[in-house]
Parts: structure tokens; C-alpha cells; sequence
């Protein structure tokens, strides 16, 4: 299952939006990978942080790269690579290059759902999910799901749910 994140419409996939390592069970460095992730592409990125049961970092992993506004990911690879390095929770990080504001989408906020729902009976549970924005020079900012109260998990607190 593939979940299309912050698009309204999907363009067609140009040729250079593809897969930046060439093995997605090869875990990157997490200093490479911050340090790619706040770069100033003009595309979309999207990865995933692992972290082992004692939440330490095992590494970090991209996903897939898009094009100017949406970046596609595929769940059954995300599970697949989870599983893969034991992984016992995680972190989706994806960039939004276009802007200085990095707030989630309507779609960015369904994709995580759609990812915790389908790593959490298997003990994955998706911890937080950050978007970087645009850097300026100085600071990348970051929008961290978990410490601005954004809900992604359906329980009985979360108002207006029908899940």
C-alpha cells in the first residue's frame, strides 16, 4: 500500500525522483541523514528513524524522494525494513521544501495514521513524525507531531473520531 503524502494531485513521477541509497534495508548514518533531510532540495523526502527496545537509534532509512509538493512511500517496504533491523518504534521524517512553516497536512496527518496502523500490531508503533521545513541559512525549522499534541493514533480522547 503506497500513502501519498501532502498532495493534492499526483503528477507524474519524474525520472530523478527516485530512491536516494540504493538498498532500503541499509541503514544511513543519523548525522548523514539529518544532515540531507534539512538540505535545501527542491523535492520532497521522506525516511524513517528505528529505534531498538531500549529506544536507542539503530539508524535511519529513506523511504523515497518525490517531486516539488507530494512524496509517495510504501508501507509494505516501511514494514519490511522495521522488521528487518528489529526495529521497536520509529520516526517518519519527511521534508516540505517549499516552505518556512512546516505545518502537517490533512494527508501528511492520514499517512501517518495509515503507518501506525500498519506497524503497531506487529510492536512498530510510529513514535512522532517531523517535517523540516525550509532552512534559512542559520536553523532548519521542524514540526514535531508528538510535542505540538497532533493525534495520530485513534483512542477514546481523540474528539470527532469515528476510528
Amino acid at each position: 500500500m503506497a500513502v501519498t503524502v501532502d498532495a493534492p494531485a499526483i503528477p507524474p513521477r519524474h525520472p530523478a525522483c527516485s530512491r536516494l541509497n540504493d538498498d532500503p534495508l541499509r541503514l544511513i548514518d543519523l548525522l548523514d541523514f539529518f544532515h540531507l533531510m534539512s538540505d535545501s532540495s527542491h523535492y520532497e523526502r521522506v525516511g524513517a528513524v528505528l529505534f531498538n527496545a531500549e529506544h536507542g537509534p539503530l539508524g535511519a532509512v529513506w523511504l523515497d524522494q518525490g517531486c516539488q509538493d507530494q512524496v509517495n512511500f510504501d508501507l509494505r517496504l516501511l514494514a519490511r525494513i522495521a522488521l528487518h533491523h528489529d526495529a521497536h518504534g520509529l520516526y517518519l521524517v519527511h521534508s516540505h521544501p517549499h516552505s518556512d512553516d512546516p505545518q502537517p497536512s490533512r494527508r501528511d496527518i492520514e499517512a501517518t495514521r495509515a503507518a501506525h496502523a500498519c506497524l503497531a500490531p506487529l510492536g512498530i508503533p510510529v513514535l512522532d513524525h517531523h517535517i523540516f521545513g525550509t532552512p534559512d541559512g542559520v536553523s532548519t525549522p521542524i514540526f514535531k507531531f508528538r510535542a505540538r499534541g497532533v493525534v495520530w493514533i485513534a483512542d477514546a480522547t481523540e474528539s470527532g473520531s469515528s476510528e
